[in-house]
């Protein structure tokens, strides 16, 4: 039997820093952090799967540069914030998993991910007031964009609430298993 090494799962809005955080912490040399950095498994893992099965599957699927020094895994799927399912079967799997909450002004968040999915081309109003007129619409599969397959994507009042995924998951996970860290204080610091 393979040890069991405890795992932590950075979470939060897009645009949030997590990708900055996953690079930083990936650089540690007793952390080895998943490839991908989103690996989403856990949003669409089996519910009926044991835990002993998802924690093998995770880990192997995910983690090929576990060393002796390995003592941390690391995620970072911002779905996982957005999914009670996600995060009630992370804690299924694991003892005790710990979480990074990366947060940011909810404003600011928006503006930065309207700019992001515009430079993707999956968003094609330039202004950020119209396409927040066209979420109703959007979520319904109309006046999508062409290069949009995800009417999710375009639901800038839901990616915003960071607020309300927070406060989620910290009742499921309890306060002693997160630390938050707001994208202007990662700037700064």
């Amino acid at each position: 039997m393979t040890r069991q090494i405890p795992p932590f799962f950075i979470v939060g809005a897009p645009r949030c820093g997590t990708t900055a955080m996953s690079r930083y912490l990936g650089k540690h040399p007793n952390i080895c952090f998943s490839k991908p950095k989103e690996t989403h498994y856990f949003a669409s893992a089996p519910r009926d799967a044991s835990p002993d099965k998802l924690r093998e599957e995770f880990v192997s699927a995910f983690f090929p540069d576990i060393s002796e020094e390995t003592m941390m895994l690391g995620e970072g799927a911002v779905s996982t914030l957005y999914s009670k399912d996600a995060i009630q079967l992370i804690l299924q799997t694991f003892d005790s998993p710990k979480f990074i909450v990366m947060l940011r002004d909810p404003v600011e968040l928006v503006r930065s991910y309207h700019a992001r999915v515009r430079h993707l081309r999956l968003e094609d109003q330039e202004d950020l007031p119209t396409a927040w007129a066209l979420q109703e619409d959007r979520a319904k599969g109309r006046n999508l964009p062409r290069k949009c397959h995800d009417p999710r994507i375009l639901q800038y009042g839901e990616i915003g609430r960071i607020g309300f995924y927070s406060a989620q998951l910290l009742d499921l996970v309890g306060p002693e298993n997160c630390m938050a860290i707001f994208f202007e204080d990662l700037l700064a610091d």
